[in-house]
């Protein structure tokens, strides 16, 4: 008797999905612990984990090593402001979402950065993949 197992293609788009809803929570929970930072509605919050996510795909490995001498330099300070700067070009693109200033968009992806790490932690620790056929 066979029993049915996932493939390692659907493992990995469940894995995606399970990394977006764990960043959306983590907007929403960033968002409540700053006062100044606010999303218009919870479909700005989506589609602004939505953008977040493309640019990070895209064109963040590509600001990674043009500034990679930088970063040597700062011993790593410098990706904090990397995060920044995504965060802020994706506020660019999602209308509805508002930062004060530039080190209010800091801290804010300080912490959302850690708490998506917690998040991630606890939620994605399990999962693993184990595929095979018993006969």
């Amino acid at each position: 008797m066979k029993r049915a197992t996932i493939c390692p293609l659907q493992f990995f788009y469940m894995k995606q999905i399970v990394k977006f809803l764990i960043s959306i929570l983590s907007l929403v929970i960033t968002d409540n612990l700053f006062d100044s930072v606010y999303f218009d509605s919870y479909q700005t919050v989506i589609i602004f984990a939505l953008v977040l996510y493309i640019l990070n795909i895209f064109v963040k490995p590509i600001l990674f090593l043009l500034t990679l001498p930088i970063t040597l330099v700062t011993l790593g300070f410098f990706i904090l402001i990397l995060n920044t700067l995504i965060i802020l070009l994706a506020a660019e693109f999602v209308k509805g979402i508002h930062f004060p200033g530039f080190w209010t968009a800091f801290w804010f992806s300080v912490v959302y950065s850690l708490i998506q790490i917690i998040l991630n932690a606890i939620f994605i620790k399990d999962i693993q993949v184990k595929v095979k056929i018993e006969k």
